[in-house]
């Protein structure tokens, strides 16, 4: 079954435990997704047009909705969406689990806490659609209503502790409801009224006096007369009551007893602030707890439950559970000792103390210096952004930049984003970087600022290593403010990417520092790697003849680091990556690769697999050139290729999961051969894979390709756009744009005419005239036969031996309704390419032939 997660972090995964991230890719179809699955009924596609698409007329709207009920079903299964008739739809339950469904169904069945495990924050938190408001409307009461569910099962497991005599839970819970509704003031009158009852009166004073700062600073009111009594007999209790202890009680630390840490008297604290919430849940960060495990083992303990006191009890990672409870206690009732010592250093003194010498947690270590090697790049924490605006007056843009990076971030398969509830007790905090560092470990810290006035919005972010304290890379974007919904969503898909790029660049430096002793070698593969970066560019932009001479270079360099340290096996890898490189510059599709570089790469490859057989980048270079084989070598040595390429490349995604590159030509091979849904399935996880984006050309091409083959048309020009975001140049994405519109995606003829013009700007324009083939199947859609004619016509006078010429122009005339001569030119299109009849027995193109006998001739031995 399909788990859809709509509270708190957005997530999607298969019954196999994939993330989804075709559908997660596109806001939109996440909120049509998102609004079906929390009604639960069915709903009518006039609803939905107005909520999603309201800028649109009727006929559009409906078409856009038809494409992203498509796409969802196509993504996540025929039964995941169920109809009513023609104008009604619904989530098909049975197939798709969403936590909203079952949170509120734990709410109406009584069960509080099965529903506050449920609720891990608001519905989609941080989640922006800027060109729809009414959804955004109904998201925002939606939001409301869960928080309020919420808050009243807190309530009911408070009253019920609280009943049972039990005032410490009963006040953890009470807290926790508050937290749902924190401005409401019935809400802190229930909290107010309860910590009094329980015998916690200083609590209650803090929380209405946090409430009173609240109300007075951010709206210039006071609390109602009511709530005011209420503190008032409160407070003359309190000053009516005895004080216990002294002053100058001293604060000696915890001493050890039969080898067991205790803690110190409690009455030494009596009189001293109370921990908050926020230092509550940065314990339970520090402990490796969730916030509720944290409390229910905290009030365990207090009460003398035997759950808490069984000497045999130990946490899942064999911890006896008493430690990380005292933890627990100890942050807590030290946290507010941060007004003399430094609250990091106090949780890192606490840690110590309670772990010893030998048995720490995963999140604490002992005090002492970090390195690099201690520290885990991808373990990333997101201090909130400060305001730095002159009016001092974007605080809450601020934080909700900080808490949308913080959600978006977290989504990433291999990277492990430290959550808000981590960093918040930093939040304006005077705590230096080392102190967070000693704390919440991580390896890379993303911090900034954010500036502006009423027109325009400017952001900053930098990128910290965490073990040095020093300054990796910065970006900073502008951008008007005059919607700062779509400002949100709009700065932090940017600051994501640039976060995702820059640390794999870190990553990967330290992956190849730690692989020689050889400065030298290490420096030189550093630079051959930018040199191949820029070589690409370079290809893909057709501008061959300089593209050669920095593979050329940069082989220069890798030969004299394999020198250097020949144990290594980066450079000979890297090597051969050059190599392939250099074998595709002479032509566009694989039968006019240079076959002597592919088998100087495959050598390569072989060569590093001698001296590491279990590699699985040398084992994905390998497989991918005997995949350039056999798609350019229709005989019996690319059948046998062809093979060997899976071999390889299947190895390579068992060894390494994470192997991006392998996992995209495995969807190339499955796509050639007429797979289609496994080519789309494969190359979700070669998305998946790539936390850093360093393939992300390469995959986000064949997430293209296995769009288009499915006819997934939006999807094609998603991926297209996002290729030449990245690569404006690149004529392999302004080709997607071209077969997109060709097989019918509505695209602007001026777009369409300048990828046209991306592509002539190629140095090989002469040599490859598809792309004008191409442009007369847009010009046929649009109705221009006559333009589309003239532009066959241009295409037929460029002197080629691209067989595609044939293929193109067999669907041109197929759509201008001249079947027989479409049908002669797929047969010389197959007599060129044989290998190529698999994929055109599927080809959605010509599904129209597909019950011609001539066709079924064409493509006879796909069997």
């Amino acid at each position: 079954m399909i788990r859809l997660s709509l509270l708190g972090s957005l997530d999607l995964r298969a019954s196999d435990g994939r993330q989804i991230l075709s559908v997660l890719a596109q806001p939109k179809r996440v909120a049509l997704l998102a609004y079906l699955a929390a009604n639960q009924d069915y709903v009518r596609r006039d609803t939905l047009l107005g909520l999603f698409w309201p800028e649109s007329d009727e006929e559009h709207a409906r078409h856009a909705l038809r494409q992203s009920v498509y796409t969802l079903r196509r993504g996540l299964g025929p039964r995941a969406l169920a109809s009513r008739g023609d104008e009604e739809l619904r989530i098909d339950c049975d197939h798709i689990e969403c936590d909203v469904a079952a949170f509120e169904t734990a709410v109406q069945d009584g069960r509080a806490e099965a529903a506050l495990e449920l609720y891990k924050g608001d519905l989609l938190e941080g989640f922006f659609l800027s060109d729809a408001p009414e959804f955004e409307k109904w998201l925002d009461g939606r939001r409301t209503t869960l928080r309020n569910q919420a808050a009243e099962a807190a309530w009911a497991i408070a009253q019920a502790a609280e009943a049972a005599a039990n005032g410490v839970e009963a006040a953890e819970w009470a807290r926790r409801a508050a937290e749902y509704a924190p401005d409401e003031e019935s809400t802190v009158q229930r909290l107010v009224g309860l910590l009094d009852r329980v015998g916690d009166r200083a609590a209650a004073l803090r929380a209405y006096e946090a409430f009173a700062w609240r109300l007075e600073n951010e709206l210039g009111l006071q609390p109602s007369p009511e709530t005011q009594a209420l503190v008032a007999e409160i407070r003359a209790r309190q000053e009516a009551a005895p004080h216990s202890g002294d002053d100058k009680a001293s604060r000696a630390r915890a001493q050890p007893v039969d080898g067991e840490w205790s803690l110190p008297d409690e009455s030494l604290l009596e009189g001293a602030p109370k921990a908050t919430a926020e230092f509550e849940l940065a314990a339970a960060e520090i402990s490796g707890e969730s916030g509720a495990t944290r409390v229910t083992r905290t009030t365990a303990e207090r009460t003398g439950s035997a759950e808490a006191t069984g000497a045999e009890a130990e946490t899942p990672g064999g911890e006896p559970k008493k430690h990380r409870v005292l933890l627990g206690i100890a942050v807590a009732a030290l946290a507010m000792a941060a007004v003399i010592v430094d609250f990091a250093e106090v949780v890192q003194w606490a840690a110590s103390r309670f772990y010893g010498d030998g048995s720490s947690s995963d999140a604490v270590e002992a005090p002492g210096t970090l390195t690099t090697a201690d520290l885990d790049p991808r373990r990333i924490a997101v201090l909130y952004f400060d305001d730095l605006s002159e009016e001092q007056n974007l605080a809450h843009l601020a934080d909700g930049f900080t808490e949308v990076l913080i959600q978006r971030l977290s989504q990433i398969d291999g990277l492990k984003v430290l959550s808000r509830n981590g960093v918040k007790p930093y939040r304006n905090a005077d705590v230096t970087l080392d102190s967070i560092v000693k704390v919440l470990r991580p390896g890379t810290i993303v911090a900034g600022s954010v500036m502006g006035g009423e027109d325009r919005i400017r952001v900053n972010v930098q990128l910290i290593d965490a073990a040095t304290n020093t300054h990796i890379d910065s970006e900073t974007l502008n951008r008007p403010s005059t919607q700062l919904l779509a400002l949100l969503d709009d700065l932090s898909s940017e600051v994501v990417e640039f976060l995702r790029m820059r640390l794999g660049e870190e990553v990967r430096t330290r992956q190849l520092r730690a692989g020689t002793a050889s400065q030298e070698a290490w420096t030189r593969v550093l630079r051959a790697e930018l040199t191949v970066e820029n070589a690409g560019r370079l290809r893909f932009a057709g501008n061959s003849l300089e593209a050669e001479g920095l593979y050329a270079r940069a082989d220069e360099l890798l030969a004299e680091a394999e020198d250097l340290d020949p144990d290594w096996v980066d450079p000979i890898i890297a090597r051969g990556r050059v190599a392939g490189g250099r074998a595709r510059l002479p032509g566009a599709e694989p039968s006019r690769y240079d076959r002597t570089w592919i088998e100087a790469g495959i050598g390569h490859a072989t060569r590093a697999l001698e001296m590491s057989p279990d590699n699985s980048a040398a084992l994905e270079l390998r497989g991918s050139l005997h995949a350039d084989i056999a798609l350019g070598d229709p005989g019996e040595e690319g059948a046998t290729a062809l093979e060997l390429a899976f071999q390889d490349l299947e190895t390579a995604v068992v060894l390494s999961p994470e192997a991006a590159g392998a996992w995209a030509a495995l969807s190339m091979l499955h796509g050639y051969q007429g797979r289609f849904e496994e080519a789309r399935m494969t190359v979700e996880r070669a998305l998946e894979a790539d936390p850093f984006l360093q393939q992300a050309l390469d995959t986000y091409y064949w997430h293209a390709r296995a769009a288009l083959d499915l006819m997934d048309l939006p999807e094609v020009l998603y991926w297209a756009d996002e290729g030449l975001a990245r690569s404006p140049e690149d004529k392999r994405f302004a080709g997607l744009r071209l077969m997109a519109g060709a097989s019918g995606a509505d695209v602007d003829l001026d777009d369409a005419w300048e990828s046209v013009g991306i592509i002539e700007r190629s140095e090989e324009r002469t040599k490859w005239p598809s792309h004008w083939l191409k442009m007369s199947i847009v010009l046929v859609r649009a109705g221009l036969v006559d333009s589309a004619h003239n532009v066959m016509n241009r295409a037929r006078s460029i002197e080629t031996e691209d067989p595609f010429v044939f293929y193109y122009e067999a669907y041109a005339r197929l759509l201008l309704g001249e079947q027989a001569e479409a049908l002669d030119l797929l047969g010389t299109f197959i007599n060129l390419r044989p290998n190529m009849k698999p994929y055109l027995s599927q080809d959605p193109w010509f599904e129209s032939l597909r019950e011609d006998p001539d066709f079924q001739s064409i493509v006879a031995a796909a069997d």
